[in-house]
C-alpha cells in the first residue's frame, strides 16, 4: 500500500502476526477526536483507496441515546460527516457524495448533496405507530442510483406466515421501494431473518441469515441468491443440533464467495462456521478449536489470505486451515464488526475494550516480495487508454518481482500479471469501458486510476 499517500496519519500502534513466509501488520488508524466518550464502527464501504467511508455510533455513556457516527477517509485523514440521525446505524450505502443512504434503527435516511431526508415511511409495511414496527432493517447494497436493496426481517403476522420473523427484501428502482418475494426457510414460530448481503453485480446478489434445524441432526443454512429476476434458497445442510446464523458474506466474484457465522453442533456450544463457494459447490469449514464466538465479518484478500472477525479476535485462513492469531487483537480487545478490501489491503472496524471506535489497516505483502523493494517512480500512460496501458518502472533491478493488479470500481480484482521488465504493456482488451485502478506491488506510488475507453 502506498505509504506516502495512505499512511500520512499518526500510527497509534502496530499489531504484528507472521504466517508462513509472509509477514502482515495490522496498524491502527487515527480517528477524529470527538466529545462523546463512547463510540463504535460497524460497517465500511470502499470507493477507492482515497475514498473510504465508515459508519457507527457515538454517545455519552453505554446506556444513553446513541447517534450516527459517519466518517470519510480521503487518503490522508479520517474526518467526521455530521448528520441529524439520532439512531444507531446498521448499514449505509454511498452511491456518490451526493447520493448517500443510511439505515439507522428501522429508519431510512437519504442525503442528496444538500439535505438529509427521512424516507422511512416510503418503505413497504411502514407503521406510524412507534411502538410497533414489523420490520427489522439490517443491511444495504447498491449497483447504481436506481438499483438499491435493503434486506432484513419482517413480523410474520404481517407477511402472513404467523408469529415469526420472516425474510424481508425491498428494492429501489429509481421510482419507488418495492418488496421482493424471497423464500422462507421455515414456518410459523421460526425466525429466519436476513443479516448480510453482498454481490458481484446486479444479477449476482447473495444474502445470508438465520437457518433452521431439520429435526434429523442437520440444519439448513439461510443462504439466498438473486439472479437478476428472483430470489432462491440454496440447499445447504450442516450437521448441527441447533440452528445456524450466517452473519456476513463476501462475494469476491461469481465463483469465489465466503460466508461466516456460527452453528450449534450440540445444544451446549456455539462454534464458528465458515463456508466457501468455488463456482461448483459450497464447502463448509467448521473450526471447533477456535473460540466459541460468532463470526461477524469475513473478507478475502487473496486465496491464501482470508480474515474473519468477531468479539475479541480475528481468525485467519491460509488456504488450508483456519487458525486464531491471538496477538492481533490482544493490545486493544473489543469486537471486529466489518472487514473490507482496499485494493491491496484490508480495513477492519469495530469497538475496542475501552468502548472506543477503531479502524485497523492490513497491508498485503505478496509471497517472495520484500517490502523494502521500492521504486523511485512509476509512469503509467496513456490515460485514457484503449487496448493497451504502458507501465514503466524507473529502477535498475528486481523488475521481475513486481506485480500489476487491475481492479474495477466495485473493488473486484479483474486481472493480475507479473512485470516483464522495466517497460511493460498491459493488455486491456476485453475490459468494459469505465474507470479502473492499477495497483503496482511494491512501489512508493502504487495506485493509479485510469480510464478504459
Amino acid at each position: 500500500m502506498n505509504k506516502k499517500i495512505l499512511y500520512p496519519f499518526i500510527f497509534i500502534m502496530s499489531l504484528f502476526y507472521a504466517f508462513d513466509s509472509q509477514a502482515q501488520t495490522w496498524t491502527e488508524m487515527t480517528l477524529p477526536i470527538i466529545d462523546e466518550p463512547i463510540s463504535g464502527l460497524s460497517e465500511i464501504q470502499v470507493i477507492s483507496q482515497t475514498e473510504i467511508y465508515a459508519v457507527g455510533f457515538k454517545g455519552d455513556d453505554p446506556f444513553s441515546t446513541k447517534v450516527c457516527y459517519l466518517l470519510r477517509w480521503d487518503g490522508a485523514v479520517w474526518t467526521e460527516i455530521l448528520t441529524p440521525i439520532s439512531s444507531i446505524p446498521s448499514s449505509f450505502e454511498v452511491i456518490s457524495q451526493n447520493d448517500v443512504y443510511v439505515l439507522a434503527g428501522n429508519e431510512l435516511w437519504h442525503f442528496d448533496g444538500a439535505d438529509w431526508v427521512d424516507l422511512t415511511n416510503s418503505l413497504p409495511h411502514y407503521n406510524s405507530n412507534p411502538n410497533f414496527d414489523p420490520r427489522t432493517l439490517k443491511k444495504m447494497i447498491s449497483f447504481g442510483q436506481n438499483d438499491v436493496w435493503i434486506i432484513g426481517g419482517i413480523d410474520g403476522s404481517i407477511s402472513g406466515s404467523g408469529q415469526t420473523l420472516d425474510t424481508y427484501a425491498v428494492h429501489w428502482d429509481g421510482n419507488e421501494w418495492t418488496e421482493t418475494p424471497i423464500p422462507q426457510i421455515g414456518g410459523s414460530g421460526d425466525f429466519n431473518y436476513l443479516e448480510a448481503v453482498d454481490g458481484s453485480s446486479a444479477n449476482d446478489i447473495w444474502a445470508v441469515g438465520r437457518g433452521l434445524a431439520q429435526g434429523d441432526g442437520t440444519t439448513k443454512c439461510g443462504v439466498y441468491h438473486y439472479n437478476g429476476s428472483s430470489w432462491s434458497l440454496e440447499n445447504i445442510l450442516v450437521n448441527a443440533a441447533g440452528t445456524t446464523d450466517m452473519r456476513d458474506v463476501d462475494v469476491v466474484s461469481e465463483n469465489n464467495i465466503w460466508i461466516s457465522g456460527d452453528y450449534a453442533p450440540s445444544q451446549a456450544e456455539i462454534t464458528p462456521l465458515y463456508m466457501h463457494f468455488d463456482g461448483a459447490a459450497w464447502n463448509t469449514i467448521s473450526s471447533s478449536s477456535i473460540s466459541q464466538n460468532q463470526r461477524d465479518a469475513i473478507c478475502e484478500l487473496n486465496s491464501q489470505n482470508v480474515w474473519s472477525g468477531a468479539f475479541g479476535d480475528f481468525t485467519f485462513y491460509n488456504g488450508t486451515n483456519w487458525t486464531k492469531p491471538t496477538t492481533v487483537m490482544s493490545s486493544i480487545g473489543g469486537s471486529i464488526k466489518d472487514i473490507k478490501r482496499t485494493g491491496n489491503g484490508l480495513i477492519a472496524v469495530g469497538q475496542d475494550a475501552n468502548l472506543n471506535a477503531f479502524a485497523l489497516y492490513l497491508e498485503e505483502v505478496p509471497l517472495s516480495i520484500s517490502k523494502d523493494l521500492i521504486f523511485n517512480s512509476v509512469s503509467v500512460f496513456p490515460n485514457p487508454a484503449s487496448n493497451n496501458l504502458n507501465v514503466n518502472l524507473n529502477n535498475e533491478s528486481d523488475f521481475e518481482k513486481v506485480i500489476f493488479k487491475i481492479y474495477d470500481c466495485q473493488k473486484r480484482l479483474i486481472r493480475q500479471t507479473n512485470s516483464a521488465g522495466q517497460n511493460n504493456t498491459l493488455n486491456l482488451s476485453g475490459l468494459s469501458n469505465g474507470i479502473y485502478l492499477l495497483v503496482v506491488i511494491p512501489s512508493t506510488s502504487n495506485s493509479y486510476r485510469f480510464i478504459k475507453n
